[in-house]
């Protein structure tokens, strides 16, 4: 997995550093939405009977993103994303009492490519692959850990004009965190954003 992983980079490394010479179409491209941490509410690993009061597992997030299509329908992308943070809440742990647990916070890189599949002049089904390089920190103890994951998306984009489009997406990180440490959650974002051609 590690070598696939690590071809896959390489490659779309190449092809992202390879789209200046080629591009037409550079672009910027700004999303805001709905980051979910999955199980970052959950008592694995701890005492049984432990409950959980006040945690919250999504929070409003911030990417900030440079593109270029290469090809007509085909663009790499390279991100840098504040996907928030929230309250772990308290724990009530059985012969301890409760521990109050922070926050967490993610955020993260992202190398992509983007394929568009239109449907009429200004509305197109698009499709995203890379790899994601996200963190996630926990506020008590100042533990972190980043997770280099495959990931993917899906959405839609409305080109506006020749040089406006709004789209909207739906992505999955993969799992970040390390289990001895600060726990896993698998992370997933809905978004939606303006792209800006120039």
């Amino acid at each position: 997995m590690r070598t696939t992983t690590k071809f896959l980079a390489a490659a779309l490394v190449s092809a992202v550093m390879a789209t200046p010479a080629m591009a037409s179409e550079p672009y910027v491209a700004l999303d805001i939405g709905q980051t979910t941490a999955k199980d970052a509410c959950g008592t694995a690993g701890l005492p049984a009977g432990t409950t959980i009061a006040g945690c919250k597992d999504s929070s409003a997030g911030l990417r900030v993103s440079l593109g270029s299509e290469f090809a007509p329908g085909f663009s790499g992308e390279v991100s840098y994303a504040a996907y928030g943070s929230a309250s772990l809440g308290v724990a009530t742990i059985p012969g301890v009492g409760t521990v109050a647990g922070g926050d967490w916070k993610l955020s993260g890189f992202q190398l992509a490519g983007i394929g568009a599949l239109p449907v009429n002049d200004a509305f197109a089904v698009i499709g995203k692959v890379g790899l994601a390089s996200t963190k996630i920190s926990l506020s008590v103890g100042g533990l972190s850990a980043t997770s280099t994951n495959l990931m993917f998306g899906i959405g839609a984009q409305f080109r506006i004009n020749s040089d406006v489009s709004v789209r909207a997406q739906y992505e999955n990180l993969g799992t970040v965190g390390d289990a001895a440490t600060t726990g896993t959650a698998k992370v997933s974002v809905i978004g939606a954003g303006v792209v800006y051609k120039f």
